[in-house]
């Protein structure tokens, strides 16, 4: 699941960072002119990266169970394998605040966010073959996330993981809110 959980990271990054390409482009000085508040605008691009990467983990945990399902006719394969995929979205969340925080707080250095989902694959997933130490792992998000379903469901992990997303979307929006919008 943590390649699952990187290739969703990628959809979320590229969503979450939709707010600056419309910046840069110049569009978003002439939107906000308009009405919407920065924070509402942001936001909602932040809600549709959030969201949509738990689809995303939601449609890959489904299919994974569907199919293993189907494979050796243990049905129960089916909720586990789902819930193996939606325990990456706190991870994924995470993603998102720390592009958020760049965002809004050091808009120029905004593709540092691509860190997160390149350490997660190269630790997570090459991590064991290349040898890394496990604490490599740590530093991620996606090393916070319970294995399940091999594992019990770590909820004070989850809920962790949570609580830093929100801080750093927080954080990330209230950067936004003010500082100068780049103008062409």
């Amino acid at each position: 699941m943590t390649v699952v959980a990187v290739v969703a990271s990628v959809y979320v990054v590229m969503a979450a960072l939709r707010p600056r390409a419309e910046e840069t482009a110049g569009r978003a000085e002439q939107l906000l002119s308009t009405g919407p508040s920065r924070v509402r605008w942001a936001g909602g691009h932040v809600l549709v990266a959030m969201a949509g990467g738990v689809v995303v983990l939601a449609v890959a945990g489904l299919g994974f169970g569907l199919l293993g399902a189907a494979s050796t006719g243990d049905a129960g394969m089916v909720p586990d394998l789902l819930l193996a995929a939606l325990a990456y979205a706190p991870a994924l969340w995470v993603t998102a605040g720390v592009g958020v925080v760049l965002f809004g707080w050091a808009p120029r250095a905004t593709a540092l966010v691509w860190v997160v989902p390149v350490h997660a694959f190269v630790v997570g997933y090459l991590g064991q073959i290349l040898g890394f130490p496990e604490w490599s792992a740590k530093l991620s998000p996606f090393g916070h996330v319970p294995r399940v379903p091999a594992a019990e469901v770590q909820w004070d992990a989850l809920l962790g993981l949570t609580a830093v997303a929100a801080t750093l979307v927080v954080a990330g929006l209230v950067g936004f809110r003010r500082r100068d919008l780049e103008t062409k």
